[in-house]
């Protein structure tokens, strides 16, 4: 009887340990933009205008990118209805007074290799969407990922001293009262 207790409360731990983590671990490796790990919302159109016009995308990417988009979404929808079932039937599950350990464990493992299907699936995009692109568009997009990663230390660099925080922007001049004389012109 005490080993069951034990092992409930292990299976217990371990599974409320996973479900915290992998909501805050889905992310995607340090190479993908977040532009590219998100996919824009149903009836919103993503931002590829400025993206084409940075790259200097052609008529013939920009479509080609629109339709692998359209099948991102579509793979994306039906996964995300899977996801959102596990996750329904192990909550369903812990909500039991006495949940059965082996089948939470199968549904949180279910449940990882479902979200690893989805990151798998947008690491495939940007791959696809990496391949329409020119050396030229290609070095524009490492740059912006280079950029993207000192981003990411760039607080760091403030708060330790190693930069000095950029100098506030000039005042814009105050404005004229009414009936005041022009200043000269230089």
């Amino acid at each position: 009887m005490k080993k069951f207790l034990l092992f409930s409360l292990l299976i217990f731990s371990c599974v409320t340990l996973a479900i915290s983590q992998s909501h805050t671990s889905m992310r995607m490796p340090p190479h993908a933009p977040a532009v590219m790990q998100q996919v824009a919302p149903p009836g919103m159109t993503p931002p590829i205008q400025a993206v084409q016009e940075f790259l200097g995308l052609t008529a013939d990417q920009v479509k080609k990118w629109e339709d692998l988009q359209q099948a991102r979404q579509d793979q994306m929808g039906g996964q995300r209805e899977q996801v959102r079932a596990l996750e329904d039937q192990l909550q369903e599950q812990l909500k039991l007074a006495n949940p059965a350990p082996a089948t939470v464990g199968e549904l949180v493992i279910r449940l990882h290799n479902a979200r690893e299907e989805g990151n798998q699936l947008t690491i495939s995009f940007a791959g696809q969407v990496r391949a329409l692109l020119t050396a030229e568009q290609m070095k524009k997009l490492e740059a912006v990922e280079q950029c993207f990663q000192l981003q990411k230390i760039t607080g760091a660099l403030f708060a330790t001293g190693f930069l000095a925080p950029p100098p506030p922007p000039p005042r814009p001049p105050a404005p004229m009262p009414p009936g005041a004389p022009a200043p000269p012109m230089p």
